[in-house]
């Protein structure tokens, strides 16, 4: 137990240390160029902006990325603890309001469902109305766009929905037959087994960048400015 002194005391010095902490991680960046980027997707898709910025500036000034890979939960405490600088994530994700987000890219979106469901029910407005939606997201503000694309495109509205959390799950399930899944084009290329059907341009999703509101590392905030330049 601390007095209220004590308490204020504490209270003062951590708040100190928390800075010195962050001037740490910052010179350190500043000095080896390292840019930590946390990437919370389970698809493998190429993630755009990175190459062109290794070869514009990192081939020139030197430095590198240094990726590390976990669930939106991980990340954002790595992010928290400056473990890493930003978090790359999809729009299924829901990133907390505690750091700055940025749109990154943005990627077109196919149906994917095993051979027999698409000869079953012939198309994707009926394959929506008898079959089952299976995604990974758990996030209503996606959901519901999914949704209303269906209806305002399709003129069909999704009747059923099944969360599961991992991609092999998900694919697995649609390989059975059990439903079907909306995901980015590039993460189905070269999959030969399941029927892929091209949907109406405006089915996409977005990519989005989250880091610290406060964050002052030089190499964060020229990558971010490199993204809203080349976007």
């Amino acid at each position: 137990y601390l007095t209220p002194d004590g308490d204020k005391l504490y209270r003062g010095l951590r708040e100190i240390f928390e800075h010195y902490e962050e001037l740490l991680s910052d010179i350190k960046n500043t000095a080896t160029k390292e840019l930590k980027i946390g990437i919370s997707a389970q698809e493998y898709y190429e993630i755009p902006h990175l190459r062109d910025y290794q070869d514009k500036r990192f081939e020139i000034d030197g430095g590198h990325f240094q990726f590390y890979f976990g669930s939106m939960q991980e990340m954002e405490q790595k992010l928290k603890n400056h473990g890493v600088d930003l978090v790359i994530y999809p729009e299924g994700l829901c990133g907390s309001l505690e750091f700055e987000h940025r749109n990154f890219s943005e990627e077109r979106l196919v149906m994917i469902c095993s051979e027999e469901t698409m000869q079953r029910y012939g198309s994707i407005r009926e394959v929506i109305h008898h079959s089952t939606y299976i995604t990974k997201s758990t996030y209503d503000v996606y959901l519901n766009k999914i949704k209303k694309l269906c209806k305002d495109v399709y003129g069909q509205e999704i009747n059923k929905i099944l969360h599961v959390e991992l991609l092999v799950d998900q694919m697995i399930r649609v390989g059975m037959g059990e439903g079907y899944a909306l995901i980015p084009i590039e993460a189905i290329r070269g999959n030969q087994r399941l029927h892929v059907e091209s949907l109406d341009p405006i089915f996409s999703a977005n990519m989005y960048l989250e880091y610290r509101k406060d964050d002052t590392n030089h190499l964060l905030q020229d990558f971010v400015n490199f993204i809203d330049v080349n976007r």
